[in-house]
């Protein structure tokens, strides 16, 4: 579930402009490996492996990759064979460099923890690690499973409260709905459970009372089902409104079928 998660993510998140210098880190191969030099130290074989990448952390959906035996060091392919120069539409204006240990701790694109290589804007000191290089948070998006409106990314430093129960502050690029007005970062975006659901709603399929956020089991009287879908109500987050005896699934409140 991981793997396709991660791979649909990159899908949605590679519509971007990328600008890559001529200098690829994929310098040459011969018998003994292949040369990266901007990646590792030494040669390293072209590899099938499952486990998150020690370039980016990440788990792929794709396999390939290139490994070094002697330093139990996996890389991707995609993260291996990255642009020593890089123009992102995340800074404009100053190119980005691929540094093998970046000085910063964290992505400042997605706050991600950065596992060890990064590009770095060396004028501004901006860091961005190889997942969001590749994969960008578009500028927009929707993802009814997270939120009901379109969320806009904001780029910038930005002191906020997140909206999600992570419990944390952020201080950079969050994904903001104006209509509701939240904010987000980006990681906890693509994590549907850790958002907040509001403890009330108003619903067009229920105008005359709010409906109320509930978990654990339905009320007796229930019949179990949502109102709109006539599906099994999963009875960890729902919506109910006990005067009328009115439910409807996390699904159908998010996004009410038509």
């Amino acid at each position: 579930i991981a793997l396709t998660f991660h791979l649909k993510l990159c899908d949605y998140r590679s519509n971007f402009f990328w600008s890559s210098s001529s200098f690829s880190s994929f310098d040459h191969m011969d018998s003994e490996g292949v040369s990266l030099p901007f990646i590792h130290e030494h040669l390293m074989m072209p590899w099938n492996d499952l486990r998150a990448g020690d370039c980016c952390g990440r788990l792929e959906a794709v396999s390939d990759g290139y490994f070094c035996e002697r330093c139990d060091y996996f890389v991707h392919k995609a993260c291996g064979e990255s642009s020593e120069l890089i123009e992102h539409t995340s800074h404009v204006g100053h190119t980005l460099r691929l540094h093998s240990r970046v000085y910063a701790t964290s992505c400042d694109l997605c706050g991600m923890s950065i596992k060890s290589q990064g590009y770095r804007c060396e004028i501004c000191f901006f860091n961005l690690d190889l997942y969001c290089a590749r994969c960008p948070p578009p500028n927009v998006i929707y993802l009814p499973k997270t939120h009901r409106h379109k969320l806009t990314l904001i780029k910038g430093w930005i002191d906020f409260d997140c909206d999600a129960n992570c419990g944390k502050v952020g201080d950079r690029f969050p994904y903001v709905c104006p209509v509701c007005d939240l904010t987000f970062h980006v990681d906890c975006v693509w994590h549907p459970s850790e958002v907040k659901r509001p403890v009330e709603v108003n619903h067009s399929h229920h105008s005359l009372h709010p409906l109320k956020l509930f978990t654990g089991q339905l009320p007796d009287y229930s019949d179990g089902k949502c109102r709109l879908c006539e599906r099994k109500i999963d009875d960890r987050l729902f919506y109910h409104c006990s005067s009328c005896n009115f439910s409807l699934d996390m699904r159908c409140v998010i996004d009410p079928p038509p």
